[in-house]
Parts: C-alpha cells; sequence; structure tokens
C-alpha cells in the first residue's frame, strides 16, 4: 500500500548539520526539486517492502545502485505536440519528463515562467517564495541526467520517471499578476508522480497545481507558453 506522505515527516529541515549527515548536495538538491520545482510538488512517499523510511532512499543514491555493465532502458520514440493549442502545452510537459527531454520541457516555458510554493513549506522548510524559469529549468535537467544516465556522479540514477496530470478545465484569466492579459488560461489539475530508483524503491507524489498559460508571438505564429506554476495542497 502506497500511503501519501510529507517528506518533512521524516527528516528535521531546520538542522543543516543533521542533513548534511544524510545527504550530499546533490540529493539535497534531489529532495529539494521533488518539493520545488518542475511540476514535482511536496507530497511524496517511498514504499519499500512496506516501509517507509527516507534515509533509504538517501543510502540508495548515495551508494552504487547498478552494476557498471548494466543497460541502459532504451528511450522510447516520443512525438511533441506544436505550442499552438493550450492543451498542447501540457502534453508536452508529461511527454517531457517520460522521456526526460529537457530541450523540450524548457520549450514550452514563457521566458517569464515561475514556479510559486507553498506557503507552509515556505515557513516550514524554508524553501524560497519562487522559483525562476533559470532555477527551474536548471533542477529539472540535473533530474533528467540522472534519469538518462548522463548525471557527473554515474551511481545517481532514475530508473523511470512517470508523471500524469488529471483534468482538463481551463479558464479565462483576464489579469495576470495585476496586469490585463488577454488570451490568457488557467487549469487546476491533480497530479501522480511516481520516480522508480534503480534499486527498486519508488517515490510517489499527489497533489494540485495550478498552471496559467498565455499566449505569444513567436516567427509571426501565435504559440502558447506555461508563464505561471503553483502549488496548491490538496484538502
Amino acid at each position: 500500500m502506497v500511503i501519501n506522505c510529507n517528506i518533512y515527516d521524516y527528516i528535521t529541515v531546520n538542522n543543516p548539520l543533521q542533513l548534511e549527515n544524510i545527504f550530499d548536495l546533490y540529493v539535497m538538491e534531489f529532495v529539494q526539486h521533488i518539493l520545488t520545482g518542475g511540476i514535482i510538488m511536496k507530497s511524496m512517499c517511498l514504499r519499500k517492502s512496506g516501509v517507509l523510511a527516507l534515509a533509504v532512499v538517501a543510502l540508495a543514491l548515495s551508494g552504487c545502485l547498478f552494476s557498471p555493465d548494466e543497460d541502459m532502458d532504451r528511450k522510447p520514440v516520443v512525438s511533441y505536440k506544436p505550442l499552438t493549442d493550450k492543451e498542447n502545452v501540457i502534453y508536452n510537459l508529461v511527454r517531457s519528463y517520460k522521456q526526460a527531454n529537457i530541450d523540450e520541457y524548457v520549450k514550452i516555458l514563457h521566458d517569464d515562467f515561475v514556479w510559486f510554493n507553498q506557503a507552509r513549506d515556505i515557513v516550514s522548510l524554508g524553501l524560497p517564495e519562487y522559483n525562476t524559469r533559470a532555477e527551474d529549468s536548471a533542477m529539472t535537467a540535473r533530474m533528467f541526467q540522472a534519469k538518462l544516465g548522463t548525471h557527473p556522479d554515474p551511481n545517481r540514477r532514475i530508473r523511470e520517471l512517470e508523471l500524469e496530470l488529471h483534468g482538463t478545465v481551463w479558464q479565462s484569466v483576464t489579469e495576470l499578476e495585476g496586469v490585463p492579459c488577454e488570451d490568457c488560461w488557467e487549469t487546476t489539475r491533480e497530479y501522480y508522480l511516481t520516480i522508480r530508483m534503480y534499486n527498486g524503491n519508488i517515490l510517489t507524489g499527489n497533489n494540485l497545481v495550478k498552471l496559467t498559460v498565455v499566449s505569444v508571438m513567436e516567427d509571426d505564429q501565435k504559440l502558447y507558453k506555461l508563464r505561471r506554476a503553483d502549488d496548491i495542497e490538496k484538502n
């Protein structure tokens, strides 16, 4: 049975020395990414033989998870849709995670994209109020490298990275961050995230995210880009 839980139930985030002993810098960044960026949000659990223990994740990521001769998973051929429709932004977002394709992921982001963290996590975990496009892209790129086996440390590898976003309803937005906005839309969707490690550990996430998409002109063509993402806690 997979139980949805919060990562801060397992670690003392206000004790940097304790975190330093458990996680190296990459693992802390990986966990922070799960909490904050690239549509990997805060609600996350570990399932390993029915035991929930975040420490196992730290040990797994810090150690050697596989034989050097083990073959990489073959990347499926995945097509992407033109960003001429707002729903295609969502489609390409999910596809970019499945294929760990940072180029396609970055394509859907507006130049002014911002990821906003929950107020609860800002207070409890000391997270920033938001992550910029550059910060979000950098964290996502390193996670994708772990999936593709191209991370600078070859011992950090993800077998499967799966993102699902459920929902279809869009609402028109006439104002964004206090500025009039034309042809702007938002949608709130439930997400399910699964990260399978090479040692068999499974991380799962389930929460809500509000996505704001706006139209832009590129090469005389109207496209839609992801302008903002807000982490929303499920009631």
